[in-house]
């Protein structure tokens, strides 16, 4: 199957321009607010999740292990002779450091993801808002309309109906008291 080929910002329209200029921003304010400490954190935690790390963190345990037995075999007194005690805490305490910095990266990141959740609520109840309007508006239109003739649609009549929040919240609720039960 052939790939469609990157979207170029000349075919893009105005609106789609506007909003990805307003993400953007966004997306620096949110960086802005980063500390020093919270920065040095976040990119702690970039460096533990690279494959050079990995790689690395492989590469030393192997050699700690190797060296402590060559030095046994050569007949000298390992500096951590198995089971390698000194390798354990070192990697006991990278392991703490490790998820102490991808908690805190997490924190900041949920914190984002919340405002971006309740933008996109928000986003689709004024959405929802402004087509149960236009559904209005249309249906009022070809009531007015002399050549239009009447038909009885309850789905529309239905659509035209503002939500109400709260029972939809409440359904929701119901339904996951529900299979939590099963």
């Amino acid at each position: 199957m052939k790939k469609k080929p990157p979207a170029t910002p000349d075919v893009l329209s105005d609106a789609v321009k506007n909003n990805i200029e307003h993400i953007a921003k966004y997306y620096d304010r949110e960086e802005e607010k980063i500390s020093g400490p919270q920065s040095a954190i976040e990119l702690i935690s970039a460096f533990f999740g690279s494959t050079i790390y990995f790689g690395s963190f492989v590469l030393f345990v192997v050699s700690w292990i190797a060296v402590n037995e060559w030095v046994f075999v050569e007949g000298y007194a390992p500096f951590d002779p198995p089971p390698f005690i000194w390798l354990q805490g070192m990697l006991g305490l990278n392991s703490v450091l490790i998820a102490i910095a991808v908690l805190t990266r997490q924190s900041r990141m949920t914190k984002i993801s919340d405002i971006q959740v309740h933008l996109s609520l928000q986003v689709h109840l004024l959405t929802e808002q402004k087509v149960t309007k236009v559904l209005q508006l249309l249906e009022a239109l070809r009531e007015d309309l002399p050549g239009v003739r009447n038909r009885d649609d309850p789905e529309l009549t239905a659509m035209q109906v503002d939500t109400d929040l709260e029972a939809v919240l409440d359904a929701i609720e119901a339904k996951k008291v529900e299979s939590q039960r099963l």
